[in-house]
C-alpha cells in the first residue's frame, strides 16, 4: 500500500492504525511503511506519525524499525529536521 497509494493522508492514516494491531507482522508493515511514505512523497501529512514512532523508539521490540522509519523522516521530509 506505501509504495502504491497516492493519497498520504490516507495512507497515514492506515498505517498510524495499524501501529494498534496485536499481530507483530502488521505493525512492522506499518512503521516500515511510515518510512517509505516519508522517502516516496518527501512530506508528512499527519504530524503524529513522528510521535508515535518515537514512542514505539521507547520499546525495545519495535526500537529499531521505528528509528529507521525516523531516519527516512529527517533523511526525506525538508520539513522535519534533527531538532524535532
Amino acid at each position: 500500500m506505501a509504495l502504491h497509494e497516492r493519497n498520504l493522508d490516507f495512507a497515514e492514516r492506515l498505517c498510524l492504525d495499524a501501529l494498534e494491531d496485536r499481530r507483530p507482522e502488521v505493525k512492522t508493515a506499518a512503521i516500515q511503511s511510515l518510512g517509505h511514505l516519508a522517502r516516496i512523497h518527501h512530506a508528512l501529512a499527519n504530524a503524529a506519525v513522528v510521535d508515535h514512532l518515537k514512542k514505539l523508539q521507547q520499546d525495545p521490540a519495535w526500537s529499531g524499525l521505528a528509528e529507521d522509519a525516523l531516519d527516512d523522516i529527517l533523511t526525506f521530509v525538508p520539513s522535519q529536521s534533527r531538532a524535532n
